[in-house]
């Protein structure tokens, strides 16, 4: 995992940066796919010429349907930039707590730019320790004090060589619960006000044509298009092709050799007709067709009349042949965690959180029946392959009652697990690392890395900073007393327990809108309460008086008392 990608540098202040990735906490993300070789020439030879030319619009804009190729564009287009000029780059993620976020574009962007130049690092340090000037909450504040001053300010030194490049990737999957919401409507206005810097800093943005990011970029971008359907390019679809023939005589070899000239040239063809521009629809077909005899799986894939670009149907086809009535039960409660999960999960999280939810097969055999779509990483967890899947599974009208998340259930699910957690025997408990002194600040404690990494493993991390979240996605007329008996356990036995793990992991400012969805859910959907109200007043105390989560709170909560 990596928190940006930057042009090097070696004359930047090294406590600088750690004040800064304190005070800005840049986001991880995890390694993203170039363009399969040899494809996306005349693209990529477009996005360079701009990109060193300073008298263009200083943005250009990249779109195209799910599933065309615009997030491995920008990646291939960022190997190269790198080398060349001075490039920083965001990732934006659908569903993903902080890389959905809004407010966190201009935090990471600002890192990356205190992170290549030492001028702009001196300005940006200066902002965020300046009293008069406050850029925590307000996004327009961001862009202001954090890009735009220091940008204008430094603009002959930074790009006196080569023009600056951002690269902001998937930018319609920015707050994706909400497309009409406030944040995102104000980040757009400052994607827009880009246009008004200097023409030697340069934006790149890649999104789906969304109706409100067609507003924010049309008549300040140059604007590509990766065409698909009816429309798509004869280049594009001869970069299809030469995938195919590619992969494909890969797949043949080791099967058997009078395969080598398998498939003939004219399934090839059928194949790149029915990819119609959609590099997703050929990658995952590819995926697919290792899981079983090639022929076989090839034979699937042609029998199914599989339209143009049709990406539902070849979804489909490999869930119909994957899954059948008897585990579909299973196969819901595992892809729907996987889905609704705030962050990638681990195998290990998932068997976790998951615990004592009856399945009729394992967790392992259904990631095993879905290698197509679903990646897993020893270090970046499980993830879906493409947000094309993520979307088709959570719409009852393109996957069908039999495949379609049951979201409310499934956050149900994923809700109790984390709190199943952090109640448990190997849960939350008062000095859960065994510190020797809670008068000392975090910072200062030797080996607390590693005391953290052994007492507080990913799944309780996990459940500490999401369990409200999952909890906030479930019907309020909800009437069950499982979820209102959890969480009277955790209210009663393990807030304080549950404040000191957020302190060590940095993670205290999760605590007060935790506690706030929380206390809503309950006061609108049943007539359970949270806690009593002197336990509460004690709760905002502890975080006002504690708003970086220096001390153990417990050791704190035992002085008070």
């Amino acid at each position: 995992m990596t928190y940006f990608d930057c042009y090097p540098t070696t004359s930047v202040s090294a406590r600088n940066i750690e004040f800064l990735e304190k005070r800005l906490n840049p986001v991880k993300h995890g390694i993203r796919s170039n363009c399969f070789e040899g494809t996306r020439k005349d693209i990529l030879r477009k996005i360079y010429a701009w990109a060193k030319d300073s008298s263009k619009q200083n943005i250009l804009w990249l779109s195209g349907s799910p599933g065309a190729g615009k997030s491995a564009i920008a990646t291939t287009a960022v190997s190269y930039l790198l080398k060349k000029q001075p490039t920083v780059t965001f990732y934006f993620e659908r569903g993903h707590t902080a890389l959905g976020d809004p407010a966190a574009l201009w935090y990471n962007i600002a890192f990356g730019l205190a992170c290549h130049d030492p001028a702009l690092q001196n300005d940006i340090v200066q902002v965020l320790k300046d009293p008069q000037v406050d850029v925590d909450y307000n996004i327009r504040d961001h862009f202001k004090h954090l890009i735009e001053g220091p940008l204008i300010k430094n603009h002959k030194i930074v790009s006196a060589k080569h023009p600056l490049v951002i690269v902001v990737d998937a930018l319609d999957e920015c707050n994706s619960s909400d497309s009409t919401s406030a944040p995102r409507d104000i980040l757009l206005q400052t994607v827009r006000r880009w246009s008004q810097l200097p023409k030697q800093f340069k934006l790149i943005v890649t999104s789906r044509p969304e109706s409100d990011i067609v507003s924010c970029l049309e008549g300040v971008s140059q604007h590509i298009v990766l065409q698909t359907g009816d429309q798509v390019t004869s280049q594009t679809s001869q970069d299809i092709q030469h995938f195919f023939k590619h992969h494909l005589s890969i797949i043949a070899k080791p099967y058997h050799p009078k395969l080598s000239a398998w498939p003939k040239a004219e399934i090839i063809d059928q194949l790149t007709k029915q990819a119609a521009g959609l590099f997703i629809w050929a990658e995952t077909v590819i995926r697919f067709m290792k899981q079983g005899v090639p022929t076989e799986q090839l034979s699937l894939i042609l029998d199914g009349k599989l339209g143009m670009g049709d990406i539902d149907s070849l979804y489909l086809t490999i869930l119909r042949n994957s899954f059948n009535t008897s585990t579909l039960e299973s196969f819901n409660v595992v892809v729907g965690s996987i889905v609704l999960a705030r962050l990638p999960l681990t195998c290990n999280d998932l068997e976790k959180l998951l615990h004592g939810v009856e399945t009729d097969i394992s967790i392992a055999f259904v990631l095993d029946r879905l290698k197509s779509v679903i990646s897993i990483d020893h270090e970046n967890g499980i993830q879906i392959m493409h947000q094309t899947f993520a979307d088709f599974l959570k719409d009852v009208k393109r996957s069908g009652e039999a495949f379609a998340i049951d979201q409310p259930k499934q956050s149900k699910t994923l809700a109790l697990g984390c709190l199943r957690v952090m109640n448990g025997q190997e849960g939350l408990r008062f000095n859960i690392c065994n510190l020797e002194t809670s008068h000392v600040f975090n910072n200062q404690m030797v080996d607390l890395t590693a005391l953290i990494k052994t007492a507080i493993p990913s799944h309780l991390s996990y459940a500490c900073c999401f369990w409200a979240q999952h909890l906030q996605d479930i019907p309020k007329q909800n009437s069950d007393s499982i979820l209102p008996e959890s969480v009277d356990k955790f209210a009663h036995t393990h807030l304080l327990h549950w404040l000191e793990v957020l302190s060590l992991i940095d993670k205290v400012s999760v605590a007060s809108k935790a506690l706030d969805a929380a206390g809503q859910w309950f006061q609108v959907g049943n007539k359970h309460k949270l806690m009593e109200p002197e336990f509460e007043s004690l709760i905002q105390f502890l975080l006002s008086d504690f708003p970086c989560g220096p001390f153990s709170i417990s050791g704190r909560f035992q002085e008070i008392c």
